[in-house]
């Protein structure tokens, strides 16, 4: 993510839209590959709380990218 804001110059809103769409994305295809594992079942708890982690971590990496970027 860090790299994606660099990329488009600072724009952060987008690059945390990205970064939150693609790990629920992730955690939607994990849920689904746990559904072929046996002893596994999918739950869709579990993509929640993915969903829930991969928002928390690009707000952390938001703020620590305007700290670093702090003028």
């Amino acid at each position: 993510m860090w790299w994606r804001i660099k990329q488009l110059k600072g724009v952060l809103g987008a690059s945390m839209l990205q970064a939150v769409i693609l790990g629920s994305v992730y955690g939607i295809t994990d849920e689904f590959h746990q559904y072929f594992v046996p002893g596994r079942t999918p739950d869709p708890s579990d993509w929640i709380a993915d969903t829930v982690g991969v928002l928390a971590g690009a707000i952390v990496i938001t703020f620590g990218y305007l700290i670093v970027n702090r003028k």
